[in-house]
């Protein structure tokens, strides 16, 4: 897939005659998976100004990361890459970019998921006959793009068919993509939970522009082992390991039902291993080579 969840400044629209004709660095890195989330971040403290996701392997992603052309810190983005076992620093490249901030607009375009779910940046026309979710692209994870996103969106809406649910707890909720879709689908109120502050500050932005109260949804930096309660409807769209070691917060705080997805194929049966004590599986979702799978808790007696 072209393009997956690029992940880019949420910089104020420019003016008309800003940031034409500059030139911008851009650096081309591999980064480790496991990494890129640290990384990313440290990126943007040194000054970047956007990172592009452009394709992912086995236990890598391809990046772009863009700087201004004044930018000379080259090494100390070399640095941040080599630190990992896994990093490669792939080279560096200097170009003219007009009005970069409009051209990296080109990336998002509406993207119909499950059956009746349109994911589509603020700038698109909005289709009222859909259930629109409206993400503008910025520094937290999903725009709809990446399959674990898709496949989390679809399994959503097929669950909100077949389940009612109020409250809802997102685990690692990043740009608040799946749980603006849950509002849109039956949920009345939740939490959001996300670990980079920068993410966190997009989704009662992103909440807002989707056509809902932000005050809905209680955004807390951390995750879920701060949160306390239960919710009918919890979902947590990260990487299989992590959801194992989360594994225990997150049956402890779902009361119903459990949507799991950015799951590789190595974690597929530990997953289903540890969880099904618990909960009963209502069904399992793949798009090569990501899987997702939706649980209903068990209430014995």
């Amino acid at each position: 897939m072209e393009n997956l969840d690029p992940k880019l400044d949420p910089t104020p629209e420019p003016s008309s005659d800003q940031n034409k004709n500059q030139n911008y660095l851009e650096i081309n890195l591999q980064i480790s998976k496991a990494d890129f989330e640290n990384l990313s971040t440290e990126l943007f403290e040194i000054g970047a100004l956007g990172l592009e996701e452009m394709s992912e392997m086995q236990e890598a992603v391809i990046v772009k990361a863009y700087f201004a052309s004044s930018f000379t810190e080259v090494a100390a983005v070399e640095a941040l890459i080599v630190k990992s076992s896994n990093g490669q620093f792939l080279g560096v490249e200097s170009k003219l970019v007009e009005n970069w901030q409009e051209n990296w607009k080109e990336h998002f375009k509406p993207l119909e998921i499950g059956s009746n779910i349109l994911v589509r940046p603020p700038w698109e026309t909005a289709q009222p006959d859909k259930i629109e979710v409206v993400i503008y692209p910025g520094l937290g994870f999903g725009t709809g793009y990446h399959e674990s996103t898709a496949l989390a969106l679809a399994s959503l809406e097929e669950l909100a068919a077949k389940k009612e649910f109020t409250t809802l707890l997102d685990v690692g909720a990043g740009s608040g993509i799946l749980t603006i879709a849950a509002l849109k689908l039956g949920a009345t109120s939740g939490m959001a939970l996300e670990i980079e502050k920068e993410a966190l500050a997009e989704i009662p932005v992103n909440l807002d522009l989707s056509g809902l109260d932000p005050s809905l949804i209680s955004c807390l930096l951390g995750g879920p082992e701060k949160v306390e309660g239960t919710f009918e409807l919890v979902i947590a769209n990260i990487t299989g390991d992590v959801l194992l070691e989360l594994a225990d917060d997150l049956s402890r705080l779902c009361s119903g039902y459990l949507l799991l997805s950015g799951i590789a194929p190595e974690y597929v049966e530990p997953l289903k291993e540890r969880f099904s004590t618990e909960f009963d599986l209502e069904f399992s979702k793949c798009l090569e080579p990501w899987n997702s799978q939706s649980w209903v808790k068990k209430h014995n007696g």
